[in-house]
Order: C-alpha cells, then sequence, then structure tokens
C-alpha cells in the first residue's frame, strides 16, 4: 500500500481523535503499524510530523511505542524527546523516555541490548521504590557507558520541566546508571523545596480533609525518600540512613485507616507521626541550606 496514502489516512484518523469524533485507537494503531513496516529509514518530514501528532493523543496504550523502537528512523529519537514533552498519560509518557534512551544510545554507536536494554528490562514501568538503585548496581555488569552532552542536558530538562512523578524517577535512576552526576545540583533544589512545603504542612493540619492531608503526607515523605536515595547513589553524599527513615515514616502514614479516619474526622494519628518527623526534616533543612 502506498505510504503517502496510509500518511494521510492516519492524519485523518488522528484530527477524529482530536476532535473526539472518535475514541477507538486501534484503526490508527493498524495504519502506524503499516506504516513503520513499510517506510524507508530516510528523513520524511510528514511522518515525523505524523508520530509527533500522535505521541501528543491520549491513547491509553504503549502499543505505538512498542512498534516503534522496533525500527529506527533519522528523526526517532526527536520523536521521542517531543513525546517526553507533550505524552498525556503517565505509563506511556515513562516508555516515551525509555524509547529516547534507546535511540539516543544508538546513536551514540552503542549496543542497545548491552547498555540500555537491561536497565529498561529490569526496572518498572509506572511505580518506583528505592530497591531499584540496588537492582540497577547489580545489573551495571559492563564498562561504563558515557553519555553523550545532549543525553545528560535532555535528561537533566526533563528532570526539571516533567509533570509525572513517575518520569522524574525514571530519569534519576537513568542518571545514575549512566553515571550522570550533573543530576545532583538540580536534585537537590529539588530536596530543598519538597522539605519546605513538608515543613509547611503544620499549619494545615488542621485544614484539610483527611484523604487529602494523607495523600501530601505519604507522597512527600516517599519522594524525599526517593531523591535521598538517589543523591547517595550518585555519591553526592551518604543519605541512605535518612532515606530510611523517611521511609518509615511515609510507611507509617500509609498504614493509617483512611477511611476509619475520614468517618471519625480524626487528624490526631497524623498529627503525632508528623511530629516525630520534625526533627529529621529540620535537620535535613540544615543539611540542604
Amino acid at each position: 500500500m502506498d505510504l503517502d496514502f496510509l500518511i494521510k489516512k492516519a492524519e485523518t484518523e488522528v484530527e477524529l481523535r482530536k476532535t473526539k469524533k472518535s475514541e477507538d485507537i486501534s484503526l490508527l494503531s493498524s495504519i502506524v503499524e503499516k506504516i513503520i513496516q513499510i517506510a524507508p529509514k530516510e528523513e520524511n518530514l510528514k511522518l515525523e510530523n505524523l508520530f509527533n501528532e500522535i505521541v501528543a493523543l491520549n491513547k491509553f496504550t504503549g502499543e505505538f511505542y512498542n512498534d516503534f523502537i522496533n525500527k529506527t528512523f533519522p528523526f526517532s529519537k526527536r520523536v521521542m524527546r517531543h513525546a517526553v514533552d507533550v505524552e498525556p498519560y503517565y505509563n506511556n509518557n515513562d516508555q516515551a523516555l525509555e524509547a529516547y534512551l534507546i535511540f539516543a544510545v544508538e546513536e551514540m554507536g552503542l549496543d542497545k541490548k548491552k547498555t540500555v536494554m537491561p536497565f529498561i528490562q529490569h526496572v518498572g514501568r509506572g511505580h518506583f521504590g528505592s530497591f531499584y538503585f540496588e537492582l540497577i548496581s547489580d545489573i551495571r555488569l559492563y564498562d561504563k557507558i558515557n553519555p553523550s552532552n545532549e543525553i545528560k542536558e535532555n535528561l537533566i530538562e526533563i528532570f526539571k520541566t516533567t509533570k509525572f512523578y513517575e518520569t522524574k524517577n525514571k530519569v534519576l535512576l537513568s542518571c545514575v546508571y549512566f553515571g550522570i552526576t550533573e543530576i545532583a545540583l538540580p536534585l537537590k533544589t529539588l530536596i530543598r523545596e519538597y522539605l519546605q512545603t513538608y515543613e509547611e504542612m503544620e499549619t494545615t493540619l488542621q485544614n484539610q480533609d483527611i484523604h487529602t492531608l494523607s495523600n501530601k503526607l505519604k507522597s512527600n515523605s516517599a519522594n524525599i525518600s526517593y531523591f535521598l536515595r538517589a543523591l547517595s547513589s550518585l555519591k553526592e553524599g551518604n543519605f541512605n540512613e535518612e532515606s530510611g527513615n523517611l521511609y518509615e515514616i511515609y510507611s507509617k502514614f500509609n498504614g493509617l485507616d483512611d477511611y476509619q479516619l475520614n468517618e471519625e474526622s480524626n487528624l490526631e494519628p497524623y498529627k503525632k507521626i508528623y511530629d516525630k518527623s520534625k526533627p529529621l526534616i529540620q535537620r535535613l533543612k540544615q543539611s540542604f541550606s
């Protein structure tokens, strides 16, 4: 089937999706699969623009990325870098970052199977835990990769700008895996912001519903714990003990029965855990002042 015909057909489907006249992604997916199969590995502005439109759609599936990484076009890395900025679904955004890393490593002339694929295969998508830092050190058995300045700059930029917690954490894991210590400076800035936010929660303990408060306390304590662990893994200080202590605090918040507390409108259990965490937060604020 003619490539230009398929591109026009796909463009029509994209417009239908954008105007919400069609919620079905299956036809577009099948057209894209055919396009990837028959398109030559050469620059094609129409095709690049089409893919840039597709990655911004709310697809609810990572099938597009699975197809896309099986064939390398000259514009593949550019499309995936754009995808990280515009992909609206968090799991797909994470997958777009992985695809970007694959194409970036290939462009450096490195074997993706010996470099980035072990990382992608072992690290989960969408949800993270500090244990991944140990896993990374276990699988990083080959010679040290020296990522290009472009990869470093892009990962740091993504870390600063992404709205997705999952993508931000995947960037951190990627930087530890590739030995990109330059991420430490923006990471420390973010830790300071989170510590300040956590400390300021004391003034809102009486003014928020329990569900909102619970989510904020859990996410802040978990994030700070994770970020501290990343710093330690980058050998930018040793914060493993503090990271572990904060994770314990997160676990205590997480162990509270939100439904029961909401029924009783009782904030006291949260206040008790929060008060016990304050000295640790103060010490950390001094460390990052």
